[in-house]
């Protein structure tokens, strides 16, 4: 955890650094959309929490070169068709400077031709969607690993740890455990692994 604050804030002390103080003064906006409302609103609610205490322990220390870092969160309802009309919004807030902790692979999709449009920094996605990994966005900077990594960590531990050969798969049958169940598939041709039942 303490590496991801490390790595989080030292792309907000770079970007403060790389962007004009004539079009940013005073507090650095934030903004944020997720759900707070719906079958994923625990989600965005602990994201959003974690964001405000990371916030509040840089803002008690002075800010990042002495300014204040505020957020603005708006609800997308786990809808990702809100999602742009919503980050739209945000962007309608003068001085906005970046946005943060945006959930779900269809939402943040969605918000990627904003980011191009607007030049603007999307910053931890909370997504371990491939499809974002494989095709590069400068605008969207990550800090979490992607799905392929976590599933070959998993192969590669129940081989060298637990000497597994044979393995089972249960999944959730939706988009998320799709994307999950094809990487570990490619994950367990890659090592030789005997895959003797599948279930969602």
């Amino acid at each position: 955890m303490a590496c991801v604050y490390l790595i989080f804030f030292t792309l907000i002390f770079s970007l403060v650094s790389t962007r004009s103080d004539d079009h940013f003064v005073g507090e650095l906006i934030f903004g944020q959309v997720a759900p707070f409302s719906g079958d994923q609103q625990y989600v965005g609610t602990q994201v959003r929490a974690g964001i405000l205490a990371a916030f509040k322990e840089v803002n008690n220390k002075g800010g990042v070169h002495g300014r204040q870092l505020q957020l603005v969160s708006l609800d997308d309802h786990c809808n990702p068709e809100d999602v742009p009309i919503k980050t739209r919004q945000l962007l309608d807030i003068p001085n906005m400077f970046a946005l943060i902790g945006f959930y779900g692979a269809d939402g943040i999709m969605e918000l990627l031709p904003i980011l191009n449009e607007q030049q603007i920094t999307n910053i931890a996605p909370l997504t371990g969607s491939s499809a974002f990994r494989h095709n590069f966005n400068q605008y969207n900077v990550h800090v979490r690993t992607g799905y392929d990594d976590e599933t070959l960590a998993m192969v590669n531990f129940l081989i060298t740890r637990k000497a597994v050969m044979h393995i089972g798969i249960w999944y959730e049958d939706d988009a998320f455990g799709g994307t999950a169940m094809k990487e570990l598939r490619m994950d367990i041709t890659k090592t030789g692994l005997d895959l003797v039942h599948v279930a969602a």
